[in-house]
C-alpha cells in the first residue's frame, strides 16, 4: 500500500519484455534473477540485461538483483546479500551522490558484515552531449569497463 507519490522512469531504449509474465509486483520488492556464491550485482533498468553478459565475461559465481524499486528498497533481500560477506557491485545509469549505491552504502553500516558496495555509476561531474553509448563509454558504464572493474576487485 503506498499512500504517497509515486515515480515510474522509463528508459529511453528498447528494453525486451516478455508480458506474459506479467505480474502484479509488491511495492518495494526486489527480484533475484540469480544466485551467486563470489559476489552480487544489483542493477536495474537496462543494466539487468546486461548483467548476465557481463558475469559470463567475467567468468565468476556472480548472482543478479533486480532492484526494481530505489525508494521503498528490498530491506529484506539486501540483509539476504549483505549476509553473504562478498562484495555487491550496484551498476546504475546514475550519479553516485544521491544513487541506489550511495544509499546502501549507509544501510550495509547496520550489519555487522565483510560485504562492501562497489558502486559503478556517473562520477559526479559535467559530460558534453554524445550518444548513449558514447556516454556509456565516457562514464565507464559499457560492458568492458565494468569487467574490469569486477575482474580486479575480485582478484
Amino acid at each position: 500500500n503506498n499512500n504517497g507519490p509515486f515515480v515510474i522512469r522509463y528508459e529511453k531504449i528498447n528494453i525486451k519484455y516478455d508480458y506474459s509474465k506479467a505480474s502484479l509486483l509488491k511495492i518495494g520488492s526486489w527480484s533475484k534473477i540469480k544466485n551467486g556464491n563470489d559476489a552480487t550485482i544489483i542493477t536495474y533498468g537496462s543494466f539487468v540485461n546486461k548483467a548476465s553478459d557481463i558475469i559470463d565475461e567475467v567468468g565468476k559465481d556472480i548472482g543478479i538483483v533486480n532492484a526494481r524499486f530505489i525508494k521503498p528498497f528490498d530491506s529484506e533481500m539486501f540483509g539476504e546479500i549483505v549476509k553473504l560477506n562478498k562484495p555487491i557491485f550496484v551498476i546504475e545509469e546514475s550519479m553516485k551522490i544521491g544513487s541506489l549505491a550511495s544509499h546502501l552504502a549507509l544501510e550495509i553500516q547496520k550489519y555487522n558484515t565483510r560485504s562492501k558496495i562497489i558502486p559503478i555509476s556517473i562520477n559526479d561531474e559535467f559530460l558534453t552531449h554524445a550518444s548513449r553509448d558514447e556516454l556509456l563509454n565516457m562514464t565507464n558504464l559499457d560492458n568492458e569497463s565494468i569487467i574490469k572493474i569486477i575482474r580486479d576487485t575480485l582478484k
